[in-house]
This record gives C-alpha cells, sequence and structure tokens, in this order.
C-alpha cells in the first residue's frame, strides 16, 4: 500500500508539474529574461507538489535575504528540491543548471527564457563561461545566483564535496554568500524506497558571509567557512529530524 501511495503521489505531482510548465511556458516567452516568471512558477510548484505529498515546511532565517544580491548555495539532494525550496527562491534569482534541462518539453523553454545560466559540463570552457556569465548577472544585473555547490545531487549520502566555481563567482562580482540548507529529504519523501511519508520539512537560510578576495588562498578559505556551515546546520536539521545517515557531512 504504501508502494502504491508513492507511485500515486508521484504521478499527481508530475502532472501537476507538466500543467503548471505549460502554463507558463507562453508567459515566460512574452516577458523574455523577465525572472518575474520563474519566482512565481517556484511559489506554485512548490505550493501545489508540497500538498499532494503531505509535506509542510519551516523555513528560519528569511531575514538573512536582505544581504541580496548573493550567491544563494544550497545543498543538492534530488529531483524534489525543486517542489522543497520553490517557496524560499527570491524574487530576481537566476539559477546555474545543466545545458540537458533544455530538452524538457516546455520546462526547457522556460528555463531559457527566465535568463537562466545553462552550461554543458562536458564542454572544457564550462566553468570558465558559468563564471562569467554569473558575474555578469551579480554586477551588471544585481539578480541572485542560485547555485548548487556540490556541482550535482548528493542522492542521500550525506554532503558531497563543495567546488570551486559558485566561490569564484562571488570573488569575482564582489557579492556576499548566502548558504541555504535543507534537511535530508529522505525523512519525507524516499525515492530509492520508494516511499512518501510526508510531514515536516525544515529549510534554514544562513547569515551571509562576506565575498572573498579574488585569490586562490582567500577562495579556497571561503570554500572551507561555508562547507563548515552548511555540514554543522545539515547535521542539527538531521539531528531533529531524527534522522541518521549511513554517512554525514562532506564525504572524503
Amino acid at each position: 500500500m504504501a508502494t502504491l501511495k508513492f507511485y500515486i503521489t508521484m504521478a499527481l505531482s508530475g502532472l501537476y508539474t507538466a500543467l503548471l510548465s505549460v502554463v507558463f511556458m507562453p508567459f515566460s516567452v512574452i516577458f523574455w529574461s523577465s525572472t518575474i516568471t520563474s519566482w512565481v512558477y517556484a511559489r506554485c510548484l512548490s505550493f501545489g507538489t508540497l500538498k499532494i505529498l503531505g509535506i509542510k515546511l519551516e523555513v528560519t532565517g528569511r531575514e538573512h535575504l536582505a544581504a541580496c544580491p548573493a550567491v544563494l548555495m544550497v545543498n543538492h539532494q534530488s529531483n524534489m528540491d525543486a517542489y522543497l525550496f520553490g517557496t524560499v527562491f527570491p524574487k530576481r534569482t537566476v539559477v546555474i543548471a545543466k545545458k540537458e534541462l533544455l530538452k524538457v518539453p516546455f520546462f526547457g523553454i522556460m528555463l531559457l527564457a527566465t535568463g537562466n545560466i545553462m552550461i554543458d559540463r562536458d564542454a572544457r570552457k564550462a566553468a570558465k563561461q558559468a563564471v562569467e556569465k554569473g558575474t555578469s548577472a551579480l554586477k551588471k544585473s544585481k539578480y541572485n545566483l542560485w547555485v548548487f555547490p556540490e556541482g550535482t545531487r548528493s542522492r542521500g549520502s550525506g554532503l558531497a564535496n563543495f567546488r570551486k566555481g559558485g566561490f569564484h563567482i562571488a570573488a569575482s562580482a564582489g557579492s556576499p554568500i548566502i548558504p541555504i540548507v535543507g534537511q535530508p529529504v529522505e525523512t519525507v519523501i524516499d525515492l530509492k524506497k520508494k516511499r512518501v511519508y510526508g510531514g515536516l520539512f525544515r529549510i534554514s537560510i544562513l547569515p551571509a558571509l562576506p565575498a572573498p578576495e579574488n585569490s586562490a588562498a582567500a577562495i579556497q578559505k571561503s570554500l572551507g567557512s561555508v562547507e563548515e556551515a552548511v555540514t554543522r546546520e545539515w547535521d542539527r536539521l538531521s539531528r531533529l529530524a531524527g534522522f541518521q545517515p549511513t554517512q554525514t557531512g562532506i564525504s572524503q
């Protein structure tokens, strides 16, 4: 019965997401390059899917978003992140995302139309292009930049090692870094076990950290500070949720 519930709720969530993308895609094209469409979409997506999944959010630290525009660093766990973090997605925000997402019907067009930075992870110059475009978004357009410092989904194995790309962007743009941490996603929905538990999902928006100086040593120091803060908060949220992961903190 629990497995049946999983498939039904996931199907309903997927259908809702598809319909929402069909509705919002024309607006994203009409208002090309405007981030307001993605902001409204993110909130509608989160509102509807969390209702379907039976998940309630508890968000602390919203006041720290006053430091925006900033580089928003979010721990990336699964495809469910779009549902879980939609309500904390600020206005005037663009995302660094993989180019493959452009192939998703309707959603891909909307991603492109709302000014997000799409990168080809297989290209040699991808990292350099991401830094250049991200810096431009922060300095010229005064947008926030939403990045996943781990570079890919951790898939329930704790936190992966952070990469330097987002820190290079923060240094180049002179923008603060705001870490955003969500508790282990397996506490509310486990894709491997095909279980939807619902319940409370906690998100912490941590205080902004200053932009590092544009030097290798300063960037490495900033990475270590953010990594430490995120790991500490992730462990705290894990304990609050009664979660005992097989591996906590940064993987080695």
